[in-house]
């Protein structure tokens, strides 16, 4: 069961990948590069040449691109049921943060047929501290991230509803 990871060809599973984000944030993603997972000694998740779509109109083709990203799991913390990150590391990603003229931002996600949730607010006695959580809702689970690494990084910031440009090299 722990080696048999290091024997499926990850990279064949690009297609449900990226179906899966454009589900979750309507945007179009491209692996271009490996995608490589292991569980011994450690759990491991490298995945090479991503790109993810900008909003239409926008300036730049892609939102984001990174040359490799790369994510170590703790296994044993896996066993109790918490995720325990080590470390993620973005090597050469290119950001581009936009803000069109109508005020449209590309870090905010929408699906095409969303609308807007209304927010439900509980009515909340005693100490919020120590309410009990039902053991039948949805809960994530328990995360830890330790290390997060950029990488010669690049961001820039461009609104151009106040002709605002801003950038970050080798970050």
């Amino acid at each position: 069961l722990l080696i048999t990871p290091s024997f499926i060809n990850w990279t064949s599973y690009r297609a449900e990948i990226t179906q899966k984000v454009k589900e979750a944030t309507g945007r179009q993603v491209v692996i271009g590069g490996d995608i490589i997972f292991s569980i011994l000694p450690s759990p491991v998740l490298k995945v090479g040449d991503i790109r993810l779509s900008n909003m239409e109109n926008a300036e730049h083709p892609d939102m984001v691109s990174i040359r490799q990203l790369d994510v170590a799991v703790s296994f044993m913390p896996l066993l109790a049921g918490n995720v325990h990150i080590s470390s993620i590391r973005l090597i050469e990603p290119v950001i581009y943060l936009e803000k069109n003229e109508k005020g449209l931002a590309n870090w905010e996600f929408s699906k095409p047929g969303d609308v807007e949730p209304e927010l439900e607010v509980a009515n909340q006695t005693g100490n919020p501290a120590f309410t009990d959580v039902d053991a039948n809702e949805d809960t994530p689970l328990p995360l830890q991230i330790d290390d997060f690494i950029i990488e010669n990084g690049h961001i820039v910031f461009d609104d151009k509803t106040s002709a605002t440009k801003e950038q970050i090299s080798e970050l």
